[in-house]
């Protein structure tokens, strides 16, 4: 598009064209329609201004002195910057196989002179409307892959998210149906409870989703949150959901703030949880330091895998 910012142009044309007369005549036809208008006399001179503006439609000549028209027309289309700048030829030539030449070198119409005010203008705006159109439809493409990129990185958290208490429920429930027979009815009570508040921690997931679907119409929900005991909840629930696994876990004075605490819960839970599961692949210790400094979980003591 033009890079033209007075909103009160219908557009911005760049003419290139050596005869004076028609040159004053395109340039009143076209202000009066309230375009603004750039002149070059030679394809040289045309790339010296495309290189400071960048029209919405060119209008080109084919006889030109030094470089022809069709040439000028060839070099844009084969340059990313001007390529899809539509280009109408004007010219006296009638012959069907100039025409043709005009097409193949990229035009979009060719108009012969002499002509009226009121096709010139036709063409322009017609061929314009079509350029910005197709320019809004790359831009809603780019949108839409950008969307659904997103989509698939949302998808994937989302069900990480999910597995994390169903994991967890499978975990205390084989618990569970393995101790029911020892008759102690203080750590079945524990490991109901345990599944029942995984239980609660899905439907709690699930609202989230259901928040995210709403987002245009109903902002999230703020709460102040006490961030040194959510946090130290999470450490006690990730030690019984690993228990086989002893990690040394520092945490440092971590200062309250205010945001959803479901969402904020959740991440703690995927970092601390993707600790304890990936330190057990390496031979460093088993050491994690939940801090603010540096915004992250960091186990101690290992190579840097920035």
């Amino acid at each position: 598009m033009s890079n033209n910012k007075n909103s009160n142009y219908e557009g911005t044309v760049l003419v290139i064209e050596d005869s004076h007369d028609s040159i004053n005549l395109i340039r009143s036809i076209l202000e009066e329609a309230r375009f603004r208008v750039l002149i070059a006399t030679s394809g040289e001179s045309a790339f010296d201004r495309l290189i400071i503006n960048n029209p919405d439609i060119i209008l080109l000549d084919i006889l030109l002195p030094g470089m022809d028209g069709y040439e000028t027309c060839k070099l844009l289309k084969s340059d990313e910057r001007w390529k899809r700048i539509p280009v109408i030829f004007l010219s006296a030539l009638t012959d069907p196989y100039d025409k043709k030449i005009g097409f193949e070198a990229g035009a979009v119409d060719f108009l012969n002179k002499p002509y009226s005010p009121e096709e010139l203008l036709a063409r322009v705006k017609t061929h314009l409307a079509s350029y910005r159109l197709h320019n809004q439809t790359l831009v809603y493409a780019k949108e839409l892959e950008e969307r659904i990129q997103d989509l698939d990185a949302f998808t994937y958290t989302v069900s990480h998210d999910l597995r994390n208490p169903i994991r967890a429920m499978d975990g205390y429930a084989h618990l569970l149906s393995m101790d029911l027979l020892s008759g102690n009815t203080e750590r079945n009570t524990y490991f109901l409870d345990k599944i029942y508040e995984n239980i609660i921690m899905m439907d709690n997931l699930i609202e989230d989703l259901l928040k995210f679907s709403r987002m245009s119409r109903k902002p999230l929900e703020f709460s102040h949150i006490d961030m040194n005991s959510l946090v130290h909840s999470v450490v006690r629930e990730m030690r019984e959901v690993f228990p086989g696994r002893e990690v040394d876990i520092t945490i440092d004075d971590i200062p309250s703030t205010v945001g959803d605490s479901h969402l904020i819960r959740q991440v703690y839970i995927n970092l601390l949880s993707n600790a304890m599961k990936f330190l057990f692949r390496t031979p460093l210790s088993k050491c994690v330091q939940i801090c603010t400094s540096a915004g992250e979980f960091l186990p101690k003591n290992r190579p840097d895998f920035r």
